[in-house]
């Protein structure tokens, strides 16, 4: 059949119809657009807010050691009391090491005869918050000297036992002296305290650590009189010799 003319009214009508639906479905594309940039714009700040919610922000203590190990008492031991001043003297004390207090030990020995060894007792307090033990000293001596510590096996071997905060344990000083050449004799003891639970020695460990100085000085042997070689020699028997009760006239009057 033959088409429909619509006129010019009918086709200016089709033709706006068409763009409007162009100009709507731009349009539409473009608010989507615009939805998608506000929405991955907001992600940063909305991540943001919620790790901020989440963090954690707190002070955990779980002890302290370091600067808490400290010496209670030092003093000589029962054998080492002397019988006579010829054996010479002790003197031990305790001291403060770099503003700590009471964390090294001083002695000194003063020797003169017939004494070799001393043995000195200590004591040592844990006044941190968790229990500690002690690893085997460490010791820096002259040549003819030997010096050990002696501390109980349950706190040294790991496992064993431990001092626990407040607790005191005690040990000794143990120092022999293997020569009778005079001089000065120094040595320097290290007494290291590691957390209870370590289970090495390497470093990442809390520690705490004394010291032990001390010196042994050994004299000159006392020069011995021979008496027996001078019994018997007065002025009669050696003449020429003058003694000291004897006058100046008497003297003259010897004289030929």
């Amino acid at each position: 059949g033959k088409g429909i003319n619509l006129g010019k009214e009918g086709e200016y009508k089709i033709k706006r119809f068409s763009r409007n639906k162009k100009i709507g479905g731009a349009g539409y594309f473009l608010l989507v657009g615009i939805a998608l940039i506000l929405g991955i714009s907001l992600i940063g700040p909305a991540m943001a807010v919620w790790n901020e919610g989440l963090s954690i922000k707190e002070n955990v203590e779980t002890g302290e050691l370091t600067e808490k190990i400290f010496f209670t008492e030092v003093y000589p031991g029962g054998d080492t009391l002397f019988a006579g001043n010829d054996w010479g003297s002790i003197y031990a004390c305790m001291e403060n090491d770099c503003g700590i207090e009471n964390h090294k030990i001083s002695i000194e020995i003063d020797r003169i005869k017939d004494k070799s060894s001393w043995t000195l007792n200590f004591g040592l307090k844990n006044k941190g918050t968790i229990p500690v033990r002690c690893l085997p000293s460490t010791v820096f001596a002259d040549s003819g000297l030997l010096v050990e510590c002696d501390l109980p096996d349950q706190i040294v071997n790991p496992g064993s036992s431990d001092v626990n905060p407040g607790e005191s344990v005690k040990g000794q000083i143990k120092i022999k002296l293997c020569t009778d050449e005079p001089g000065t004799y120094s040595f320097q003891m290290d007494i290291k305290c590691i957390q209870w639970n370590a289970y090495d020695d390497g470093p990442g460990w809390w520690t705490d650590t004394m010291r032990v100085y001390g010196i042994v000085v050994v004299h000159e042997p006392p020069e011995e009189i021979c008496e027996g070689a001078a019994e018997g020699l007065t002025a009669e028997s050696s003449p020429g010799i003058v003694t000291e009760s004897a006058s100046p006239s008497a003297a003259s009057s010897e004289a030929p």
